[in-house]
């Protein structure tokens, strides 16, 4: 009988079966060794028995258990042909998810720096609208300033006339005669008859 590779796990069982006959019949064997031929006819007998229960089981077991395990070499090759499915996609999803978080933080970046420049642009506007407004109450200052100088120099030029005026009242009385009350009053007819 020629084997062939397929024929491994048949060959596997069948030795398999004999080193456990083997060992459950070594204590048997042990016992009556003493009792003359009947431990050696058992023994005949039990490789005979053998050798006929694998001679059927090869004869009429030999395709059934190629069929099982055909069977199960399939049914394994489907079970991992769908978790190799499984893991194609999920290694899609990773993919996706991984493209999904560099577009979300591309788009994070964006967001982020156009925040950035619109808050530069207001901050550059408050400060100019600061500026503007800094200008225009110097300007105001400036003007209530020169108002308020206006005002006290007024203030105090009237002041100083009302002195000067109320200082002549006081010496003039004194310093002015008749004569000169008489030129006063020839001096501005002239004056009115000349206009």
């Amino acid at each position: 009988m020629k084997f062939t590779v397929k024929d491994k796990p048949i060959i596997f069982f069948l030795a398999a079966g004999t080193v456990i006959f083997l060992l459950s019949a070594q204590p048997v064997m042990a016992a009556e060794a003493g009792s003359g031929w009947r431990p050696i006819y058992d023994l005949v007998m039990k490789w005979l028995n053998f050798g006929i229960m694998v001679f059927i089981a090869v004869k009429f077991g030999k395709d059934p258990i190629k069929a099982f395990l055909r069977g199960r070499r399939e049914s394994l090759a489907v079970e991992i042909q769908g978790f190799e499915e499984k893991k194609q996609r999920l290694d899609d999803q990773v993919q996706e998810t991984r493209q999904a978080l560099e577009d979300s933080l591309t788009r994070f970046e964006k967001i982020k720096n156009k925040i950035i420049s619109e808050g530069e642009e207001k901050k550059q506007k408050i400060i100019d609208q600061a500026r503007q407004e800094s200008e225009l109450m110097f300007q105001q200052t400036k003007f209530q300033i020169k108002n308020q100088i206006l005002h006290a120099r007024q203030r105090l030029q009237a002041e100083l006339v009302d002195r000067a005026v109320a200082r002549a009242m006081e010496v003039l009385p004194g310093e002015v005669t008749v004569e000169d009350n008489q030129k006063f009053v020839s001096h501005y007819l002239d004056s009115l008859a000349a206009s």
